[in-house]
């Protein structure tokens, strides 16, 4: 749909209108006032990357200097001491040994023999009952 099916004359909005050449002249103002501050921006010096680090430095130097004094002091104090869990790993290994002592592996798992990783998990599932 149209401005003429609507019944509304549009044409006195449009400023080139009565004036083909319009646009042009548009586009030669807005550039011919752009032009100082563009011209300002292309001759500003862009900071280079060691300038930049430079003030970051400023900054990021302190910060780090009391990190590393922080973790200096964690790493001379004395550290809390800790409770070991309560199976030990040797334990933990007796007690699965013992289990696939009483269920037994297939043969094809004797030492020295290379098996697949899925054929190894549903050995072990076949001989749990296969209730996982």
């Amino acid at each position: 749909m149209n401005d003429t099916e609507m019944g509304v004359d549009l044409s006195p909005l449009d400023p080139a209108a009565g004036d083909p050449g319009y646009w042009n002249r548009f586009q030669e103002e807005t550039l011919t006032r752009a032009r100082p501050l563009l011209e300002e921006r292309s001759r500003r010096r862009i900071p280079r990357l060691g300038l930049q680090l430079v003030s970051w430095g400023r900054m990021v130097a302190p910060a780090a200097a009391l990190a590393a004094g922080f973790a200096g002091l964690l790493l001379l104090s004395d550290p809390p001491e800790m409770e070991m869990a309560s199976a030990p790993l040797g334990e933990l290994e007796d007690i699965l040994n013992q289990e696939l002592a009483r269920v037994g592996l297939p043969a094809h798992f004797a030492a020295g023999s290379r098996v697949g990783l899925d054929a190894f998990i549903l050995a072990i599932e076949d001989a749990a009952g296969g209730d996982w």
